[in-house]
């Protein structure tokens, strides 16, 4: 019975695709993985894992094995907590020197994270009067203004093809618009509600803007 569950929990991290090819992986990984106890840091490591898996076979190292490789060396959360202050010359009583908070956040930059590029407005206009069902009335407009030149003497297929151009773009510029407001009120929620923490930073308790934090500030949580 011990040596069928130590293999289940052996097989639980190995990919579905296949062994691996390097050991090294699974052997320095797989620890670290279990002592985490985060289902999204695990669910992490195994997709990479994988992806290394697939490289090691074609012999080719994406972006995201370099982004990996990082990965797999952070240990702060294993390491004793002595050691993780002096790593970052932090203090738990009076925490970073403004000068080092101000080097360390030159350094890293803010702690937020960047927002994608908004699509083009225009992209996204044309993207809802083409996209789902939308698709299938173009198509049919299209029939209909074929049917017409085939038989001009007949103008119902012309009204038709008109009328569906005409919902499909009332349709889609009514999405478009709803959205749009929707999408403004939840930008001006984001803003209502200040991302303020309790840092002690020079040994006093100071509020900052979270995205001023850097690495090594003692943060107090409110429990």
């Amino acid at each position: 019975m011990s040596s069928s569950l130590e293999r289940a929990s052996h097989d639980f991290y190995v990919p579905a695709d296949g062994a691996f090819t390097t050991s090294l992986v699974e052997e320095e990984l797989e620890p670290d993985i279990k002592r985490t106890g985060s289902f999204e840091i695990a669910r992490q490591f195994q997709e990479a894992r994988i992806s290394i898996s697939k490289s090691n076979r074609t012999g080719t190292a994406t972006e995201e094995d370099e982004k990996f490789n990082k990965l797999r060396h952070i240990d702060e959360h294993i390491i004793p907590l002595e050691d993780l202050l002096a790593r970052y010359d932090s203090d738990p009583s009076n925490g970073l020197t403004s000068a080092k908070a101000a080097a360390n956040l030159a350094r890293d930059g803010p702690n937020s994270i960047s927002p994608p590029a908004p699509t083009p407005q225009i992209i996204v206009y044309l993207g809802r009067l083409t996209a789902g069902f939308s698709s299938l009335m173009w198509i049919g407009a299209f029939l209909c203004i074929i049917a017409y030149f085939l038989n001009s003497e007949d103008k119902s297929n012309l009204y038709l093809a008109i009328v569906l151009v005409i919902t499909v773009v009332v349709t889609a510029t009514f999405e478009h618009i709803q959205d749009a407001k929707a999408s403004r009120v939840m930008d001006k929620f984001k803003n209502m509600v200040p991302q303020v923490a309790i840092v002690i930073r020079d040994g006093k308790r100071s509020d900052f803007d979270a995205s001023k934090l850097v690495v090594g500030d003692i943060v107090e949580l409110a429990i």
